[in-house]
């Protein structure tokens, strides 16, 4: 029996799937601070390909790897008080990829010491707001499309000071929670929390579009202070109709929230204190014994008094099946339903698998939460997307609309072809210099395929016939490739593919918005 494809544990828990026959070399390396070109001692470095190995630097920042298997490995290394110096505003770390052979030079890593932001947060008097926690957002593509995402956060000390550490070089929203203030009128009255210090953006910005970024250098500190004003709080009372033991929260625009507390199972009702002025929305939430969800949702506008008599009817939230037609078994379209609502914790979703593979497993997205979703799919075997459809409505162009009221909504037809076409894609790059190759489907449910290689070209198969852009850049770790918007300043090439057809395109590298 041959060995190619079996894994084999190797000394030092190095793992391998390569035959032991094949060519094997010592690389060296240094990890060095991308600023000061100083090395860093006691980084791990870890390599991954068909043998990974971890190990420690030197007080000089070298390290060794021996018994590397020829061919692509991918290097990447950590420290304490640094972050990948490719890294932009916390995206993922990316790896270092090399060609290991007999002539493999000297391996330099780079690592960016971190920044971090710190301020003092204050009250209008000038006091200091103790145990106020802090919000870090940064800006990442997310599904080629930039999205202001948790970073991290901290809270305030007795000083009203705070920090915020682990920080890549970029620029950072900054923003305060919603938190009582804890005055009392008076001790005979027994009423505290009467004011509140609303959810506050940096500098003094009440919401995200009119806040103002932090920019975060590298191994730099940026500060940010607030000074915040209280306001008068008021309550929520009401009623929930359905099951018991209900969640009951009201939450910004931002799906923040405010407050939040259970409902009484003998009288039904609930109270939600310390809301400040504005408009929320009182959301009820019920996970049954056996995963069955129920929802209810009602915008509230809180002005100069507190709001009662809310009522609430918990409904069922559906289940969506997702149904595959000329499927060759498995799953072979990975699926995402994007919410279109800005206040949404459901802003992605993935099915999940019911059943017992392989003849009754099947996807189902469970409790979707009502709105309006785009529906994602991304095909990854030699067959193709020919049609999805959800009672009637066509989702390759249309979005999903969900109501909750019943346990399960209509379900997702995807019909598969087999008559795939196939593109072969070349760029005119210097040698060594990656291409990212971007094809984008004239459709809004299939998502844009991002690919990147060094050098040569780049065979796609199982492509849905149809009208496709395609674009090759040098550079795409800060563009919204999914925003025609942002598309509209560079020129791509469009192709249409015929059923079964096999297409070959030569493209101009793309650099910085002109070509090369």
């Amino acid at each position: 029996m041959g060995q190619q494809g079996w894994v084999f544990t190797t000394p030092a828990g190095r793992t391998s799937n390569q035959p032991a026959s094949q060519n094997r070399y010592k690389i060296t390396g240094k990890v060095v601070n991308s600023i000061t070109g100083e090395p860093i001692g006691r980084a791990v470095v870890r390599i991954n390909g068909s043998t990974n190995q971890q190990m420690f630097t030197d007080g000089s920042g070298r390290f060794e790897a021996s018994d590397i298997p020829e061919g692509q490995i991918a290097i990447t290394a950590q420290r304490p008080g640094f972050v990948d110096s490719q890294m932009n505003s916390g995206r993922f770390q990316r790896s270092q990829m090399i060609t290991v052979g007999p002539s493999t030079p000297s391996i330099e890593v780079k690592l960016m010491p971190e920044g971090f932001i710190k301020g003092k947060v204050t009250n209008n008097e000038g006091e200091p707001v103790e145990s106020m926690g802090l919000q870090v957002m940064f800006q990442q593509i997310s599904n080629g499309r930039k999205d202001w995402l948790p970073r991290g956060g901290a809270q305030t000390d007795e000083n009203g000071e705070y920090e915020i550490e682990d920080l890549p070089p970029g620029q950072y929203l900054i923003r305060t929670s919603t938190r009582a203030v804890f005055f009392v009128n008076a001790p005979s009255q027994g009423s505290p929390y009467t004011d509140v210090y609303p959810a506050q953006f940096f500098p003094n910005a009440p919401d995200r579009s009119s806040a103002q970024p932090v920019t975060v250098g590298a191994g730099q500190a940026a500060e940010a202070d607030f000074r915040l004003s209280p306001v008068p709080s008021y309550s929520i009372t009401g009623t929930v109709s359905g099951p018991q033991n209900v969640t009951v929260m009201c939450e910004d625009e931002e799906g923040n929230s405010l407050s939040f507390g259970r409902v009484n199972h003998r009288t039904n009702q609930f109270r939600l204190i310390h809301i400040p002025p504005g408009t929320c929305t009182v959301t009820a939430h019920f996970q049954g014994p056996n995963g069955e969800a129920y929802y209810a949702e009602q915008p509230v506008t809180v002005n100069s008094s507190n709001i009662t008599g809310v009522q609430l009817a918990l409904q069922p939230l559906p289940d969506i099946p997702v149904h595959f037609s000329n499927s060759p078994g498995g799953m072979p379209v990975q699926l995402q339903l994007i919410s279109r609502q800005k206040r949404r914790r459901q802003g992605q979703l993935h099915p999940m698998t019911e059943g017992s593979p392989p003849d009754h497993q099947t996807l189902v997205f469970k409790g979707v939460l009502p709105g309006s979703y785009q529906v994602q799919a991304n095909s990854f075997s030699r067959t193709c997307i020919g049609s999805i459809s959800s009672g009637g409505t066509d989702l390759l162009r249309e979005d999903l609309t969900v109501v909750n009221g019943s346990a399960q909504g209509a379900p997702i037809e995807v019909s598969l072809r087999d008559d795939c076409a196939t593109l072969t894609l070349a760029a005119d790059a210097s040698p060594g210099v990656n291409v990212n190759f971007l094809l984008v489907p004239n459709s809004v449910s299939m998502q844009p395929r991002v690919m990147s290689v060094g050098s040569g070209s780049l065979s796609i198969p199982g492509l849905t016939p149809g009208e496709y852009t395609v674009y090759a850049l040098s550079d795409i770790s800060d563009l919204e490739y999914a925003n025609p918007e942002a598309m509209r300043k560079f020129s791509g090439q469009k192709v249409t593919l015929g059923p079964g057809e096999t297409a070959k395109m030569q493209l101009n590298l793309i650099t910085n918005g002109g070509s090369q």
